[in-house]
């Protein structure tokens, strides 16, 4: 990587030298204006050989001058925080998760207090936030325990807790607490269901499957203090998106 990155600093450095020799020969006031453009369209090529240059030192995939080799990410919260286990993964012709090079741009939008997650394969966020949410919650669920944190059953209209897996199996609204507790009990959202879902303080580890499971669905999840999601043994997705009408290769079926 270090041969690639000095070469392509080398190869650059010589453009803009030349650059320089060009300028100080169009201040000769001895020249003429169409002398001065045959000088301006060669630093002109010269500028597009060093943009060139630049987006084509690469290594391994990742390009190592035009600044898109570390992981990006943005947010208009300065509290905002991404955690990136691993890298990105794809499922295989043998539906093996398998690791994919290049270069990745993680992107939370904060709007209104909200957080607006996209689909990723491996990562967990943490926000702190005065919450600004105005949407009404038809329901308080403990992840820890399962149960309502009013009624203190373990079901109720629309969700379901059992074999440590709260399912959502209705288009409402459910708040979702955790304390920061570790717990390996997951969330699965049903196909076809619509739901609101707030993540307060979520912390979930789960050994097998992804710790947020939605199929098929238009979820809407609100984040609220620190949250973290891990699935997998190892860390694979922690919040896995899957169309209803794809298999487990990603391959929409008609």
């Amino acid at each position: 990587m270090t041969e690639q990155s000095e070469g392509g600093l080398n190869a650059i450095n010589s453009m803009l030298q030349r650059m320089r020799e060009l300028s100080i020969e169009a201040a000769n006031d001895t020249l003429t204006l169409q002398d001065r453009s045959y000088i301006q369209n060669e630093i002109d090529e010269l500028r597009q050989n060093i943009d060139n240059t630049a987006h084509n030192t690469t290594f391994n995939s990742k390009r190592l001058l035009d600044g898109s080799s570390a992981a990006q990410w943005s947010s208009d919260n300065s509290s905002t925080k991404l955690k990136l286990n691993g890298a990105i993964t794809s499922v295989d012709q043998f539906k093996q998760k398998q690791p994919v090079t290049g270069n990745y741009r993680i992107e939370i939008r904060a709007k209104a207090g909200q957080g607006e997650v996209k689909k990723s394969s491996i990562f967990s966020v943490a926000k702190t936030v005065t919450p600004r949410d105005s949407t009404v919650y038809d329901c308080e669920i403990d992840i820890l325990t399962g149960t309502d944190t009013t009624t203190g059953k373990n079901y109720g209209d629309g969700w379901k807790f059992e074999n440590d897996t709260l399912t959502i199996t209705s288009n409402r609204n459910f708040s979702i607490i955790g304390d920061k507790s570790l717990t390996q009990n997951k969330i699965v959202v049903q196909e076809g269901v619509d739901a609101t879902i707030k993540l307060k303080d979520v912390n979930i580890s789960s050994s097998t499957g992804s710790a947020l499971q939605v199929t098929g669905s238009n979820v809407k999840v609100v984040l609220d203090g620190e949250n973290t999601l891990r699935g997998g043994s190892p860390e694979q997705a922690g919040l896995e998106v899957r169309d209803s009408l794809a298999d487990e290769n990603g391959k929409i079926n008609n």
